[in-house]
C-alpha cells in the first residue's frame, strides 16, 4: 500500500510539473481527442483564440466562439493530422483594433507507447514580429541595393566611353585597365541582383536558376583582377 501511495505521489508531482510548464508557455497549446473536441488549452492559447481556456473545454473548433480564422486553422489542421502526418500553417488577419497578426500553427498526432493515435496536438505561435522583422529586412536591403546602382551605372558608363576612345587613344595597359573596371561593376552589377532578388528564396515559387560554364574562363576572370 505505502508503494502504490507513493507511486501515486510521484505521478501526480510530475502531472503538477507538466501542467505547471504548460500553463506558462509562451505559446499556445490545444489537445484535441480524436473526434476532434479539445481536452487541453493552455491560457496562451485562449488568449490567441479569444476565449476562456474553460470555455473550449469539450468542444469542437467549430462550436468555440472566439478568432474565428484561427479556430478554422485549427480544425483544417486537426483533419490533416488525422492521416498520420505533422502538419504545419500560417494564418493572417486583423485584430478589431486594426491591428495585422501572424500565427504559424504547428500540428501532429500524438501516438501511445503501442503506436496507436490518441489525439491531436496543435501548437500556436505568434510570428508577427518576426515577419515585421524580415519585410523591413527585405525593404531596407532593396532601398541600399537600388542606391548602390545609381554610382555603379556612372562608373560603367564613364569606363565603357574611355574604352571607346571618345577622349584619345589609349595604350594597351590603360585599355586593359579599363577593361577591368568595366568587368568588375559588371560583377558587383550581379551582387546588386541578388541583393534585390533576396527576399524571393523565401518564397514559396523560388527555383535556382542552373546554367552550364566554362570552368577555364571562370579561373581566369577570378583571376584576372590579381594580375
Amino acid at each position: 500500500i505505502k508503494n502504490l501511495e507513493r507511486s501515486r505521489e510521484a505521478y501526480y508531482l510530475d502531472l503538477s510539473r507538466v501542467m505547471t510548464i504548460i500553463d506558462n508557455i509562451v505559446d499556445g497549446i490545444v489537445f484535441t481527442d480524436l473526434d476532434g473536441k479539445v481536452i487541453l488549452i493552455n491560457p496562451s492559447a485562449g488568449e490567441q483564440l479569444g476565449l476562456q481556456s474553460f470555455a473550449a473545454l469539450g468542444k469542437a473548433f467549430g462550436e468555440i466562439d472566439g478568432h474565428r480564422d484561427l479556430l478554422r486553422v485549427l480544425d483544417g489542421n486537426h483533419a490533416k493530422a488525422l492521416e498520420g502526418d505533422p502538419f504545419q500553417s500560417t494564418v493572417e488577419f486583423w485584430t478589431p483594433e486594426g491591428e495585422k497578426r501572424v500565427y504559424a500553427v504547428y500540428t501532429t498526432p500524438v501516438r501511445n507507447f503501442d503506436d496507436v493515435p490518441t489525439g491531436i496536438l496543435s501548437i500556436l505561435q505568434d510570428v508577427t514580429l518576426q515577419r515585421k522583422t524580415e519585410e523591413l529586412k527585405n525593404q531596407f536591403l532593396s532601398i541600399v541595393a537600388h542606391e548602390l546602382r545609381t554610382p555603379l551605372t556612372g562608373i560603367k558608363s564613364f569606363s565603357s566611353v574611355l574604352l571607346k576612345q571618345v577622349f584619345g587613344g589609349l595604350n594597351d595597359k590603360q585599355s586593359e585597365l579599363i577593361e577591368n573596371i568595366v568587368l568588375q561593376s559588371d560583377r558587383l552589377g550581379h551582387e546588386i541582383d541578388k541583393i534585390i532578388n533576396l527576399g524571393r528564396l523565401e518564397s514559396e515559387d523560388f527555383r535556382p536558376e542552373v546554367e552550364s560554364i566554362s570552368l577555364s574562363s571562370l579561373f581566369r576572370n577570378i583571376a584576372a583582377p590579381f594580375k
